[in-house]
């Protein structure tokens, strides 16, 4: 929300002792204009601010070497009435020039400017003390751009300073970019950010700041190819981040923004139209996030820029200098008086001061007038600083001309702005002062109306009857007295609508008293006056209302209504209110705070007799409900007995007694008048039946129901009508039982489930092998008992027999099965051949004699047959076509066998079967073997690492001619060395 920034109109009551502070001239302020000069050399003003006591600085600058455009910083500080109290300028090498200077907050004055020398630029901050004494100062280098200038100073509520700049950067000749400085209250830089639109831009320029909590509002305009637009930028105050920044056109064309305000939760933005044509003036409000609400415009003589000032109404006191090209006197000042919603209120040209140049500022002294500054040129264009106080409604004790202004309304776009930002760094570096002191030695009064003040009184009436009507407060005082009255008043009783320097005019917003008081100020002393209202509008015409009737035994109250100031019924007594007991006539004479008289009469009759049946007495069977319904036509209704009862105040009311019970009624007929009467209620009651708990059964199985006796009919839901019903299927069962006195039983009975009896599935088979066993196995159920006696769920059986079980499930059905064992089956046997044995580097292959379904040997082998090399005992169990399961073992033994490497020496193949291969013989378990066979030319003619493959005689498919062969053979047999053996073969055909 938008912090209000507008000074209030003063109701604090000073004491004589705040005033001995001030100087005895500014116990008398007047309305004035003075300008002020120096004989030795010209003195520039930049920047305005009015302190606390009325006080006013104007800073500037005072050249001093025109030839290198050197100048001195220059402060001027005057009084109330435009008296200079202190003059001082800051003197150095170069160039040194205060541009903006406020109030601190600790009481004393911080002041912004720039000091330059040659290519050596910088800018400073410094506190000073009332007496303009340098507190401390801090300069800080400037590399980024040149022709910088600063634009606005202010602090916020933590004493933090921000300061507006802008200057020219990249080496272009036009102003492209603003800057946007931190401080702490010590003056050292905390962030710096710089800002620049897209594309070619010749003027990027921020004439103001607003300074709103946590966040800044910057407004200024920009310049493209000839268009200006203003621009309004939002930005974080503790970190500098820039949140938004939009431009603004006005009516299609340029806008120039000076100063933003906060205003009903909104910002108002104040500016012109153009640089050169300032015809007409821009009043713009828009929410903070930069959206328009509404455009005004003000049209009148060419207005330039100036300064502006908002007060807590809203309304804008705006100063500026106006061009009349056609005027003795071409630029002079003009006041404008104006409220973004309302319009202009007053505008007024003063041609006193020559040849305005600009607006410094302007701000409130404590009594609510104005204090304003600027600069204007005399006759021989010497630049001169000027000072003036003005009334709140425009008074300057000049002979001011009126200016006829237009007002109305306009329209503004607003687009988005990119900004380009960045951050900067400073370097801060050290510059000296030397103070001089008293250059100002001319002072011209243009304007001064002196201030006598010697008497206040109030004149009001002491009591307002009318709704509605306007108290006026009449202001009494001097003539001469230009003090401007300030009213003290209690805001929750009345309205101040507005006061001018002789009245007040007020608006009660309550019934009461209140006492409004006054105060101006006089000379050096507060002249005080209060006048006491008593507020208490006439209820007008007394009306006791329509006449009426009384019941017996009743009363009626007569109200005459408040507000009155006395009262008189024809008995005498003097209440607003009057008790009728017996019927007649009855009037009363009222009188308001006016003196105003008013009777009213009102006859009270005796009431007839009220006609009012409930009806007979009503009977009710068990926990049946009735209705019972009064008579309409009654203003209330209260039932008693609260017993079972819907509801106590209604016409209609639903009963439910649980036995025998009377209700009974009191209606009023109309105020005071009352009817009654009592209906009885008799309860008859039948037995209760209980069908029992719901039921479930096996199936087969049947339950029955019994409603019970004393009852003359039954209706079940499946149509019987007995007493009993026999049920053997699932379902949901009702019976509605009627007594002798027809009053009904009810009950409803489930039978929820009718269970399948459990199905038990023994092993039917005849057969079992003899030695083996079977166990049955009944099932999951709850219970077992078989034939032998036994409870478990199995049964193990191991000869001929018949065996039966009954089972019982958790529901408590019951089933059985049996099974006969006829014949026991011989099992397989003796199937494994003899006992054998084998050599140590030998295999064997061990099969049974007969065929099985299915065999397991003791290696876990499930074939028919396995190959082993090694001895020791074997078994295998085998299952028969019947499944009946048989073992049998055989014992193998180690049997001696010959070992070792050997080899024909001659072989035949001549196909006859025998000695027709050539090939070694090993006698052991081989691990590796290779065998070659050449011929004489060294040639291989068989080669391989198959044991028992052998040469057949032939070479390239061709049989080989009897001769001798060469051989080699590799061998290694299990846990031995590799060995080698070589030799010749002959080959016989």
């Amino acid at each position: 929300m938008i912090r209000s920034l507008i000074l209030f109109f003063s109701i604090q009551i000073l004491s004589l002792g705040s005033f001995a502070q001030v100087a005895v001239k500014d116990c008398n302020p007047g309305y004035f204009i003075k300008s002020y000069r120096s004989s030795e050399s010209k003195i520039e003003a930049q920047g305005f601010c009015v302190l606390k006591n009325n006080h006013s600085i104007t800073v500037g600058l005072s050249p001093n070497d025109d030839v290198n455009d050197n100048s001195d910083a220059f402060l001027l500080k005057v009084d109330g009435n435009g008296n200079k109290l202190l003059e001082k300028v800051y003197g150095g090498t170069g160039h040194q020039s205060f541009s903006k200077i406020l109030g601190s907050g600790d009481g004393n004055l911080v002041a912004a400017g720039i000091e330059t020398l040659g290519q050596d630029f910088s800018f400073f901050i410094t506190r000073l003390d009332t007496s303009a004494n340098v507190l401390w100062k801090r300069s800080y280098a400037f590399t980024l751009g040149v022709n910088f200038a600063i634009t606005d100073l202010q602090e916020d509520r933590d004493g933090s300073i921000y300061m507006t700049c802008f200057y020219v950067a990249d080496g272009l000749s036009f102003y492209d970019r603003v800057m946007y400085i931190k401080f702490d209250a010590n003056g050292n830089v905390r962030y710096a950010k710089s800002f620049k639109p897209p594309g070619e831009i010749n003027d990027f320029f921020p004439y103001s700041f607003l300074i709103d909590g946590d966040y800044t509002y910057i407004t200024g305009n920009y310049h493209s190819y000839y268009h200006y637009d203003g621009f309004l930028m939002k930005i974080k105050n503790a970190t500098g981040e820039l949140l938004w920044a939009k431009n603004y056109d006005f009516n299609g064309g340029g806008a120039i923004f000076f100063q933003v305000f906060p205003y009903k939760n909104q910002l108002c933005i104040i500016g012109n139209n153009d640089v050169y044509e300032t015809d007409t003036s821009i009043i713009l409000l828009c929410d903070t996030s930069g959206k328009v609400q509404n455009t005004h415009y003000m049209q009148g003589d060419d207005r330039r820029q100036g300064k502006a000032i908002m007060d807590a109404s809203g309304d804008i006191t705006w100063l500026n200098y106006n061009f009349r090209y056609s005027s003795v006197n071409p630029i002079h000042l003009n006041i404008t008086k104006m409220n973004p919603a309302k319009g202009v209120t007053w505008s007024r040209n003063f041609n006193q001061l020559p040849r305005m140049r600009e607006i410094t500022g302007v701000g409130y002294a404590s009594d609510s007038t104005l204090i304003f500054s600027g600069q204007h040129l005399d006759t021989i264009n010497e630049l001169k600083i000027f000072s003036g106080r003005l009334s709140p409604s425009g008074e300057l004790a000049c002979e001011p001309e009126t200016v006829q202004v237009r007002f109305g309304e306009g329209t503004s776009i607003a687009k988005d702005l990119k900004l380009e930002v960045r951050d900067y760094t400073f370097t801060e570096v050290f510059k000296s002062w030397v103070i001089i002191e008293n250059r100002i030695d001319k002072v011209d009064t243009f304007c001064y109306q002196k201030n006598n003040c010697t008497f206040l009184k109030l004149y009001a009436p002491d009591t307002l009857c009318k709704t509605g009507d306007t108290l006026s407060v009449v202001i009494s005082k001097d003539a001469d007295c230009i003090s401007t009255p300030t009213f003290m008043y209690d805001a929750s009783m009345v309205k101040l609508l507005n006061s001018t320097s002789f009245q007040g005019k007020f608006v009660f917003l309550k019934q009461g008293v209140t006492t409004i008081k006054c105060f101006i100020l006089a000379g050096c002393a507060l002249l005080e006056d209060s006048v006491t209202v008593y507020y208490l509008p006439s209820p007008g015409q007394v009306s006791l209302g329509k006449d009426t009737s009384l019941c017996k035994d009743n009363t009626v109250q007569l109200k005459a209504g408040e507000g009155y100031v006395s009262y008189l019924w024809q008995d005498g007594s003097a209440g607003s209110v009057y008790l009728v007991t017996v019927p007649g006539i009855y009037h009363v004479r009222v009188t308001d705070a006016c003196g105003n008289s008013f009777m009213d009469t009102v006859k009270v009759i005796e009431a007839p007799p009220i006609s009012f049946d409930l009806g007979p007495d009503r009977t009710k069977c068990n926990i049946d409900t009735l209705h019972l319904s009064a008579p309409p036509g009654f203003l209330n209704y209260k039932w008693s007995n609260n017993y079972n009862i819907s509801s106590t105040i209604s016409q209609n009311v639903v009963v439910n007694p649980l036995m025998d019970t009377a209700y009974y009624i009191k209606a009023e007929k109309s105020p005071g008048c009352f009817a009654y009467d009592t209906v009885r209620i008799t309860v008859n009651h039948s037995s209760a039946i209980d069908l029992g708990t719901d039921k479930s059964f096996c199936s087969g199985d049947s339950v029955v129901f019994d409603a019970g006796g004393g009852f003359k009919d039954y209706r079940w839901s499946t149509g019987t009508r007995t007493q009993l019903l026999t049920v053997n299927s699932m379902g949901s069962y009702t019976v509605v039982a009627t007594n002798s006195d027809g009053c009904k039983s009810y009950d409803t009975v489930k039978v929820l489930a009718v269970y399948a009896n459990p199905v038990v599935s023994l092993d039917h088979s005849n057969t079992l092998c003899m030695g083996s066993s079977r166990i049955l196995n009944a099932g999951s159920f709850s219970s077992y008992k078989w034939s032998d006696g036994s409870t478990a769920r199995t049964l193990e059986v191991n000869h001929t027999g018949i065996y039966a079980v009954d089972v019982q499930d958790a529901h408590g059905c019951k089933g059985s099965d049996t099974t006969i064992i006829t014949e026991l089956l011989p099992v397989p046997g003796n199937f494994l051949p003899a006992d054998t044995a084998i050599c140590s580097y030998g295999s064997l292959t061990l099969k049974p004699i007969h065929l099985y379904n299915s065999y397991i040997w003791s290696n876990n082998a499930t074939a028919s047959s396995i190959t082993i090399t090694q001895p020791g005992r074997y078994w295998l169990q085998v299952k028969d076509v019947n499944q009946c399961i048989g073992r049998d073992t055989i014992l193998v033994n180690v049997k001696d066998c010959m070992t070792g490497f050997y080899i024909p020496t001659a072989f035949t193949p001549d196909g006859d079967g025998k000695n027709d291969a050539f090939r070694p013989l090993l006698f052991g378990r081989v691990k590796k073997y290779s065998f070659t066979v050449y011929n004489r030319w060294g040639q291989v003619v068989f080669q391989s690492s198959e044991l028992g493959k052998g040469w057949n005689g032939t070479y390239a498919s061709s049989q080989q001619d009897s001769n001798v062969f060469a051989w080699i053979c590799t061998y290694q047999f299990e846990g031995q060395e590799v060995k080698a053996e070589k030799g010749t073969v002959v080959l016989i055909r």
